[in-house]
């Protein structure tokens, strides 16, 4: 593997070994430590996103699962209320009004 910090700051990883080197300038020992720097926080990073992929989109599916759940149980509530209503208002009509 070969590794390049590009002109923008940025570093590249490479599996081409067939690829001519032309580089800019000799490397220095600062090069290295920012190398190295840049690979343990993008390793940092990755270990986050699993573990919170891991742990938080499952609590977030079952918090979305549980908000749904409660809508339809409130929503049947609501339909059996207005169905109770209706019958109340039939039965008062049926009575002549008392």
């Amino acid at each position: 593997m070969v590794i390049y910090l590009l002109p923008n700051g940025l570093w590249q990883l490479s599996d081409d070994l067939d690829v001519p080197l032309m580089p800019e300038r000799k490397i220095h020992p600062d090069d290295v430590t920012g190398a190295c720097a840049v690979i343990g926080r993008d390793a940092a990073t990755r270990e986050f996103v699993g573990l919170a992929t891991n742990q938080l989109v499952p609590s977030i599916v079952q918090n979305v699962v549980q908000a749904q759940m409660q809508l339809g149980q409130a929503i049947r509530q609501q339909a059996e209320q207005e169905k109770i209503q209706h019958q109340l208002e039939a039965d008062k009509r049926h009575r002549g009004g008392r």
